[in-house]
């Protein structure tokens, strides 16, 4: 007895699970969760706002050091130039945590996540990953800082 309908039941009743592994179309991803608090960029008053970040692969993040967050924001290409692979962009809301997930391109060797601010402390704005290290960032967005979050 051949059932062609059980086998499409099946796979349908796979695909979660299979998607759950870090696989995304046959490719490898990249996996962020943040998590926005209260306080996230509030501009150093206390009102909280949305938060836009950009989540970069790069075959060399070193460029980033010394760097501020108006010299970067909407200029990573001038700054890393053919190190800069790709660039997605999200946003959060305070008093959320949200997973995003991004293709990893094969040529990678670093994520960089960029919070964009409205009143950046030092250099917490951003955070990098060198992806020997693993592709899955766990991140808080505090008031002026992205921090991470061990699970």
């Amino acid at each position: 007895m051949n059932l062609p309908w059980m086998r499409v039941l099946t796979l349908v009743a796979l695909a979660p699970f299979v998607a759950g592994c870090g696989i995304m179309g046959g490719k490898k991803s990249i996996q962020l969760s943040i998590d926005a608090g209260p306080e996230c960029n509030n501009c150093g008053k206390d009102s909280p706002q949305p938060l836009e970040f950009a989540v970069l692969q790069l075959t060399d993040a070193s460029a980033i050091t010394g760097t501020s967050l108006v010299q970067i924001w909407g200029k990573e290409k001038n700054l890393f130039g053919d190190a800069l692979l790709t660039r997605d962009t999200g946003s959060i809301i305070p008093r959320s945590s949200q997973p995003f997930a991004y293709q990893r391109d094969p040529k990678a060797k670093a994520v960089l996540v960029i919070g964009n601010f409205c009143k950046p402390d030092g250099n917490c704005w951003y955070f990098s990953q060198s992806l020997t290290k693993g592709s899955k960032l766990n991140l808080k967005a505090g008031a002026s800082c992205l921090t991470v979050v061990t699970k």
